[in-house]
C-alpha cells in the first residue's frame, strides 16, 4: 500500500521558496551587477552556492511516499529511499500534539520538510522523516529510535500498518 507524503507544513512552505530564491540571487546577482570579480562578490556567490547545494540535498531527502508491504516500510525520497523491515516495526500510532517533535538535535528542519533526530515535547528522542511534524505517525522500533513519519492519510496508514503486523 502506498501512502503519499503529507503536504509541507507552514514553515516549510515559507522557508523553502525563500531559501531557494535567496541562493539563486546570491549566486547570480554579483555576476549581473558587474564583472569586477572582487573578494566580496566571490564570497556572496560561495554563500549562494552553499545554500543551493543545501536546498538540493534537502529536496533529495524529502519523503515523497511511504510504502507498506509484507517486507516492511519503504520511505521513498528524491534520492532513492530507505527500508525498515517489518520485524523491526513495533506499534504504529497517530501521535498526540504533546508527542510532536520539537527541538531538533541533528538534521534539517523547514527546508523541504524535516529529517534527523528530534526531542519530542514529552522528552523522548525520535528520528524524523516527515514533511510536517503534526499530525503524524509514530513507529515504535524495538532495537532502534522510534520514527516519526507524515503520511497524508494518518488513520489509513496506521490501519494498514497494524493489519500487516497482525
Amino acid at each position: 500500500m502506498v501512502f503519499r507524503s503529507a503536504p509541507l507544513d507552514g514553515i516549510s512552505r515559507v522557508l523553502t521558496p525563500v531559501t531557494v530564491l535567496l541562493s539563486l540571487a546570491l549566486l547570480f546577482l554579483p555576476t549581473m551587477i558587474g564583472p569586477d570579480g572582487d573578494l566580496a562578490e566571490r564570497g556572496t556567490q560561495a554563500v549562494g552556492l552553499v545554500l543551493l547545494v543545501s536546498s538540493i540535498a534537502s529536496w533529495a531527502a524529502m519523503p515523497k511516499a511511504y510504502k507498506l508491504s509484507s517486507e516492511g516500510l519503504l520511505i521513498e525520497t528524491g534520492a532513492g529511499g530507505s527500508r525498515i523491515p517489518l520485524d523491526q516495526i513495533g506499534t504504529v500510532r497517530a501521535i498526540q500534539p504533546s508527542e510532536a517533535p520539537g527541538l531538533r538535535l541533528f538534521g534539517g528542519s523547514g527546508l523541504f520538510g524535516h529529517w534527523g533526530t528530534f526531542r519530542t515535547k514529552s522528552g523522548d528522542t525520535v528520528s524524523v522523516r516527515a514533511t510536517r511534524l503534526y499530525p503524524a505517525v509514530r513507529i515504535e522500533r524495538p532495537n532502534s529510535r522510534d520514527l516519526i513519519v507524515s503520511p497524508a492519510d494518518v488513520d489509513g496508514f496506521v490501519a494498514a500498518a497494524e493489519k500487516l503486523r497482525a
